[in-house]
């Protein structure tokens, strides 16, 4: 079978070429693939309106035709006629989160494909804010379906060159419009009913959505009603023959190739952090060489495993001076080991901005195991512990894993 060729299109978001743009947009109309960026990853979009073209994301991606895909708009005037009604809650979160990182479940019109829906009644909605995102759903003229652009069960795309990496040859258009600002995927909402649930946790927390519940419940609902309560969906375990409402809630996902152990670290301080890391890093040597030993963490976690390969090289040296022990400490930085930081403890926004590229980096290095900590579950934390968690997972149907606040991570 002949390669297909990708034209890769790199862009700037703040001033997106909109000519260059005009081709991609033509390709999915007419039930084309097109890699595109938002604001939370890359996504893998075809024509939503055309069910004949779905089959082929499945394919691409090897993903299970189970696993419903989320579809993209430009415009909240795009949304209606995809969708049987729009409650007044649903409209009032909308208008409050999008266009931005949240996906809202409502029941689908005949309009939506059941290849689109995954035979489910319902579908996802999303209004990406990145402005190449915007632009081509503007110009294409139709809604996008658009899964995460990796293939299936490998860590999500978050930039172009790792999009050409994966899918040069499978596709004919990658859009490249930088590094996508959250780096992981939107929170999934379920708005079919009048007490919201939140089947994928992402940036926009339980507390964000909550918030806006109490809102409306001050404009819009009489005085006697209480507000809407949100509840955590993805909590739930699926049984072997449902079907998720969501992406992400019944198969693997995320994960690297490397084994993604996770340490159990008290979370007051990044010192705490770092000696648990430090501890965990001199395990793996046991097992592995450094070299073969990934890191993802926070600064003073990564400062702790270098001391730690650092003194273990040394006090393995054969050699019989001190000069040449100290020799074989310095060789260990030379050797610039798979150690990589995302910035200090408590800055967990950028601990899930760098989490898909880290995973793909250290796959490079050919790691065997990646080891990384937990973060708080406050705000993005806990769609990042979810992440890390079910990149840890061994089994295909992931069970819930509860923290001590009962929340699944």
């Amino acid at each position: 079978m002949e390669k297909m060729r990708t034209v890769y299109l790199k862009l700037d978001p703040a001033n997106p070429d909109v000519d260059a743009l005009r081709a991609p947009a033509a390709a999915l109309r007419e039930g084309k693939l097109v890699v595109m960026p938002t604001e939370t990853v890359y996504g893998l979009g075809v024509n939503a309106l055309m069910g004949d073209a779905v089959p082929e994301v499945y394919r691409v991606k090897g993903r299970p035709s189970d696993n419903p895909l989320i579809v993209h708009v430009a415009d909240f005037v795009d949304i209606p006629p995809l969708v049987q009604k729009i409650s007044p809650l649903a409209d009032f979160i909308m208008h409050r989160f999008m266009p931005g990182p949240l996906t809202v479940i409502l029941p689908k019109s005949d309009l939506i494909p059941l290849q689109v829906s995954g035979g489910l009644a319902t579908v996802g909605i999303r209004m990406p804010s990145h402005p190449i995102a915007h632009a081509l759903i503007k110009l294409a003229g139709v809604p996008v379906a658009a899964p995460s652009a990796n293939l299936s069960g490998k860590p999500s795309l978050t930039n172009g060159p790792d999009c050409l990496e994966e899918l040069s040859g499978k596709v004919p258009f990658i859009v490249d419009g930088g590094a996508s600002d959250v780096g992981l995927e939107s929170t999934v909402l379920d708005l079919t009913s009048d007490m919201p649930r939140i089947l994928r946790p992402g940036k926009i927390d339980q507390a964000a959505v909550q918030a806006v519940c109490d809102e409306f419940k001050g404009k819009v609902m009489d005085g006697g009603q209480s507000a809407p309560m949100v509840s955590l969906g993805y909590l739930r375990r699926l049984a072997a023959n449902e079907k998720p409402a969501a992406p992400g809630m019944k198969y693997r996902h995320y994960a690297p190739q490397a084994e993604v152990r996770i340490v159990n670290a008290d979370f007051a301080t990044g010192s705490s952090v770092a000696r648990a890391m430090g501890e965990a890093y001199a395990a793996c040597l046991k097992e592995y060489p450094a070299e073969e030993i990934g890191v993802f963490a926070a600064r003073e976690a990564v400062a702790s495993c270098l001391n730690v390969a650092a003194t273990s090289a040394a006090a393995t040296s054969t050699a019989a001076t001190a000069d040449a022990a100290a020799d074989a400490v310095s060789a260990v930085a030379r050797v610039g080991l798979p150690l990589l930081a995302y910035g200090e403890y408590g800055d967990i926004a950028a601990a899930a901005h760098g989490l898909f590229t880290a995973f793909r980096a250290l796959d490079r290095r050919k790691v065997k195991v990646i080891l990384t900590h937990e973060l708080p579950q406050d705000g993005i934390g806990a769609a990042y512990m979810n992440r890390l968690r079910k990149a840890a997972a061994k089994a295909q149907a992931l069970p819930p894993v509860y923290t001590g606040d009962d929340r699944q991570a």
